[in-house]
């Protein structure tokens, strides 16, 4: 291998933001949902538990909002590619929207399909941060 060609493929190693964060985020994230989805499912009719300060899942939320909004910062940074990097913002903006979301459930019912719907956004966030950034997303 020349000179030049592995000048460049350290720096594609380089650009290559490190998504470990927002793997490990979004994994924590969606077995957290998934649990309390299923646990409220048992009691559909009862009104849906308040949130505290601090609890996990708006923790989990705040913190999937930021590290996708990293990512697809890293993304524009190294060139990455433009539909990706617009999914990670939409993403971002989502996991940052969830929180208002589940303050206005009323039954546990609509708090399990919240929660469902939260873990499924986890899930495609983990999905998508495998992606390479220099791709077009999956179809």
């Amino acid at each position: 291998m020349s000179l030049i060609a592995t000048l460049l493929a350290a720096l594609a190693l380089l650009s290559t933001p490190d998504t470990s964060d927002l793997q490990h985020a979004a994994a924590a994230l969606e077995a957290e949902a998934t649990a309390r989805a299923a646990t409220l499912a048992l009691t559909p009719g009862a009104r849906a538990p308040a949130l505290a300060p601090g609890d996990r899942v708006l923790e989990g939320l705040d913190a999937l909002a930021l590290h996708t909004a990293r990512h697809a910062r890293a993304i524009d940074e190294a060139g990455g590619a433009r539909d990706l990097r617009c999914i990670f913002r939409g993403l971002s903006a989502d996991a940052a929207g969830w929180p208002g979301m589940l303050a206005e459930t009323e039954t546990a019912a609509d708090q399990a399909r919240a929660y469902r719907e939260i873990a499924r956004l986890a899930s495609h966030a983990a999905h998508l941060a495998q992606e390479d950034i220099q791709s077009a997303p999956p179809a």
